[in-house]
């Protein structure tokens, strides 16, 4: 199934003259709720239909709608999980989502903040986890659940933004000086504004900084 993804993206990218380091899509867990209603459901109606045949018929009406509810919920389900996606470029990361509208969103590489990895203990148990990455300036932060492996993404992500980051070393960092000068200026923007906080303002300056020195060896002066 994973193979069936990644084959999909990668036709798809390369048609577009992308490369794609990395493609995954949600653990089939994250159709649990949904599966397990309709589980739950079904045996409730024939239930009623088989064993308990005394029950009034308006019970068994509403049992009877609620597993036809409960098999559509998953059968939209079904369909979004299918067109969930996430994939790595040499240049952005993307997610892709929806059923009947296909919505997706995008983070350059260089734009990439923290990136947060949280697994449950279960999730953990059976290789599954949640990524949040958060974004510089005005792209919005990207949460991923029900990831598998989601170690190897975080990696993936990190390797392509240290990729991309030596190619931008030696006479390309004066220009890495002033785009992260300017992305501290749009935070303060956004901060002016009130749509960030100012400890998020803070958190966001200091990975500029921080990576900024880790990239080019030579901290960046003045303050913002």
């Amino acid at each position: 199934m994973q193979d069936h993804f990644e084959d999909k993206a990668e036709q798809r990218f390369t048609d577009a003259g992308e490369e794609v380091l990395y493609v995954t899509n949600p653990h089939f867990l994250y159709l649990f709720r949904a599966i397990a209603s309709a589980f739950i459901m079904a045996v409730l109606f024939f239930t009623s239909i088989f064993i308990l045949p005394w029950l009034p018929i308006l019970i068994k009406f509403l049992l009877g709608c609620l597993l036809i509810v409960a098999v559509c919920y998953f059968v939209f389900k079904y369909l979004q999980w299918r067109r969930i996606e996430c994939v790595v470029t040499p240049r952005r990361l993307i997610t892709a989502s929806g059923v009947f509208t296909i919505r997706s969103s995008e983070v350059p590489l260089e734009r990439i903040g923290e990136i947060t990895l949280n697994s449950p203990l279960f999730e953990r148990l059976i290789g599954v986890g949640n990524l949040r990455v958060a974004s510089l300036g005005e792209d919005s932060d990207i949460n991923l659940h029900f990831i598998p492996q989601p170690a190897k993404l975080k990696a993936a992500i990190n390797r392509a933004r240290e990729a991309r980051n030596t190619k931008g070393t030696g006479a390309a960092a004066p220009a890495a000086l002033f785009s992260a000068l300017d992305e501290i200026v749009k935070l303060g923007d956004l901060f002016d504004k009130g749509l960030i906080t100012r400890n998020e303002f803070e958190r966001y300056k200091a990975i500029l900084f921080a990576r900024f020195e880790r990239d080019h060896g030579a901290p960046m002066s003045g303050d913002s």
